[in-house]
């Protein structure tokens, strides 16, 4: 039996614009990159996210 059964690589990014009034525009971005590890029945994630603007 093996201890690890798979791993999953993923890289996600959002971008997004908020408008706040008739002359303002406030933009939001983040970024995630991680891996899923799965093991029997566990599933394990593991993440860094960085994010810019957000509230």
């Amino acid at each position: 039996m093996r201890l690890l059964q798979g791993i999953t690589f993923y890289n996600d990014y959002g971008y997004y614009q908020k408008r706040i009034s008739d002359q303002q525009v406030r933009e939001f971005a983040h970024k995630r990159t991680g891996a899923l590890f799965t093991a029997g029945p566990m599933y394990i994630y593991t993440d860094a996210a960085v994010g810019c603007n957000h509230p």
